[in-house]
């Protein structure tokens, strides 16, 4: 794990502060982290009986390390190869860094809603949407269309 994720012995300190009443401000500091970061763990990783457990929270974060990095990328150096781009992952809970990713689900959610099955869905259907979210004008390109800057 990296320096960014919170380690089990991280979320040890946190359970043994919380409970002799610390405050969140006490607890950052005490283990150099985000007053932020102590709230959002607290609030994100309680058990069905609203306690924190750290066992817990680590295995949380494991299965969404675990999700978000699946087998789906394995093959990622032989894509960039064959059609010469590079390929960049976003850290776990950084959704600023992927801002294009996620206004294009966006898009692309109004022509496919959630839950389409993609086996029933027409080659010409996709091919009509891509070139439609191609050549739409971005704010990220300086208002230039994909097909434009690519």
């Amino acid at each position: 794990m990296g320096d960014r994720h919170l380690t089990i012995d991280e979320r040890e300190s946190i359970l043994k502060m919380h409970s002799e009443q610390k405050n969140m401000t006490d607890i950052a500091d005490e283990i150099g982290r985000n007053k932020g970061t102590i709230s959002r763990e607290l609030s994100r990783n309680r058990s069905s009986t609203g306690e924190y457990k750290p066992h817990l929270a680590q295995r949380y974060y494991t299965k969404r390390r675990d999700a978000s990095n699946g087998k789906e990328f394995a093959g990622f150096k032989a894509l960039e190869k064959a059609v010469g781009f590079c390929c960049y992952f976003a850290d776990p809970y950084s959704s600023y860094q992927r801002g294009t990713n996620e206004n294009t689900n966006g898009l692309l959610r109004q022509f496919f809603p959630k839950g389409t099955d993609f086996n029933k869905i027409s080659e010409e259907e996709i091919d009509k949407a891509a070139a439609l979210l191609n050549n739409r004008p971005r704010k990220c390109l300086n208002y230039r269309t994909p097909h434009e800057v690519l």
